[in-house]
């Protein structure tokens, strides 16, 4: 695409807003890099750039070993590793949300001495609106933010101040939405989303997961909760001066804890009173939320004359570290190598190829193309047979996939694929769909289909 605004006018046909299309359209356009090759690689630099914004997101009182700490504890988590190499909007939304976190924490303080922080608040407001316009699910974040900032105000200028800036994010948002809705080709009141119970209990609980996953970031995460209670429960007898400092920093994490529980709760009223839209993929997107927090909470355990934290601190990073550099398969689709397996079958290229399919209203009849195509040589004349991966069983029995079938088995047909990406299909196995194509071969004909997970 030659322009920004054909970028914004094609991912509006999309469910996601078109900051993340832009800013990597923008990164592909500055490069002689291919587009796989430029997209991943500005995710895995966004990543990074998130680190720094981690470090650099709380104020002066937190030290640089509470800072590095969390930033360690980031990039050794899972969440950050998967989606640092994904060609997504997530790493571009961990810069924007610790960037809207540092933010806010400046604006915190400020308020909280009765200063009325204007300019801070107007790039509180600028930079939610960015982060709003690279996920929808920002605006929830926004909306926790600027509602605990609230808790803050001293007076009643500080109210409004706060209000307009929250109000304007809120506004911008839903105008550039309401916009968006009309052009969206996907159905959004029919998805995989849902308000029941247990949908909901089920997201929330793989999210929560996600968040901390694995024994080294349990462990680490575990570990500072209960030094955290420890110096609680000892700061009673600390001295005027300490016991300021201690509340210096654990004010911040309650501000970070009402955010974070705030953006839960607004996305479960939003789901249940306006449209389902909960996933477990809010956490990732308030993952920043929970690594800031840790640098103050890995503050107050330092400061807190536990001298055995530091040590028992490092060794738990260094076993989580280690869990990182062994993270070497691959857990998303192989469509590379499929495709490449694909390549190398004699007779493929040019053949028709049937595909495992999702029957969604936004995905057109050129599609497959562009998703299994996309690693394949280019061939214009190339044809595909769409298999719904919701009723793969009527359409393998219909004429087309029986001709193809019976052409693969009788040699008129070169190619030796007869469905690609057979293990897509959720509910039923590999043995059984190998069984419905044999079941269309001739009788007298010795020839066995084998169907491979590629």
């Amino acid at each position: 695409m030659a322009t920004p605004l054909a970028v914004v006018l094609r991912s509006s046909e999309d469910v996601h807003p078109p900051g993340y299309y832009l800013a990597v359209w923008a990164a592909a356009q500055s490069t002689s890099l291919d587009f796989v090759t430029a997209s991943r690689g500005f995710s895995a630099l966004l990543a990074v750039l998130a680190l720094l914004f981690i470090i650099i997101a709380p104020p002066r009182s937190v030290g640089w070993s509470a800072r590095l700490g969390a930033a360690a504890f980031a990039a050794s988590s899972a969440i950050w590793f998967e989606y640092s190499q994904q060609a997504r909007s997530y790493a571009l939304c961990f810069v924007l949300v610790a960037a809207l976190i540092g933010i806010a924490l400046r604006c915190r303080d400020r308020l909280r001495l009765s200063e009325l922080p204007i300019r801070w608040l107007t790039i509180l407001a600028f930079v939610a609106l960015l982060t709003c316009l690279s996920h929808y699910y920002a605006l929830l974040l926004a909306g926790a933010v600027f509602s605990m900032l609230l808790v803050y105000c001293q007076n009643w200028r500080a109210v409004f101040a706060v209000c307009s800036a929250g109000i304007s994010v809120l506004i911008g948002t839903l105008t550039y939405l309401g916009w968006h809705v009309s052009r969206m080709v996907a159905d959004i009141g029919d998805t995989w989303f849902s308000s029941d119970f247990a949908f909901v209990a089920n997201q929330l609980q793989d999210g929560l997961s996600l968040v901390v996953e694995g024994i080294w970031s349990t462990l680490f995460v575990g570990f500072v909760v209960v030094a955290l209670i420890s110096v609680t429960m000892r700061r009673r007898h600390l001295p005027p001066d300490e016991n300021l400092e201690f509340q210096e920093h654990w004010g911040p994490v309650t501000f970070l804890a009402g955010v974070f529980g705030l953006t839960i709760v607004f996305s479960v009223l939003t789901t249940l009173a306006v449209t389902p839209m909960l996933s477990f993929r809010l956490f990732v997107l308030m993952a920043p939320v929970c690594w800031i927090a840790l640098a103050y909470g890995l503050e107050v355990v330092l400061r807190g004359q536990l001298p055995w934290a530091a040590t028992l601190l490092s060794v738990i990073l260094v076993g989580a570290s280690s869990v990182v550099l062994n993270r070497g398969v691959d857990d998303q689709q192989n469509w590379r190598q499929s495709a490449q397996t694909v390549a190398a079958t004699p007779g493929c290229l040019s053949a028709t190829l049937p595909v495992m399919w999702w029957e969604q209203p936004y995905f057109g009849a050129d599609d497959p193309e562009y998703f299994y195509g996309f690693y394949l040589p280019s061939n214009p004349g190339r044809d595909w047979i769409t298999v719904p991966r919701d009723d793969a069983a009527a359409t393998l029995s219909d004429i087309a996939i029986g001709d193809l079938v019976n052409d693969t088995a009788r040699g008129a047909r070169q190619c030796s694929i007869v469905l690609w990406s057979v293990h897509l299909h959720g509910t039923t196995s590999s043995k059984m769909m190998q069984e419905h194509l044999q079941s269309h071969l001739p009788a007298n004909s010795d020839h066995k289909i084998e169907v491979e997970i590629l």
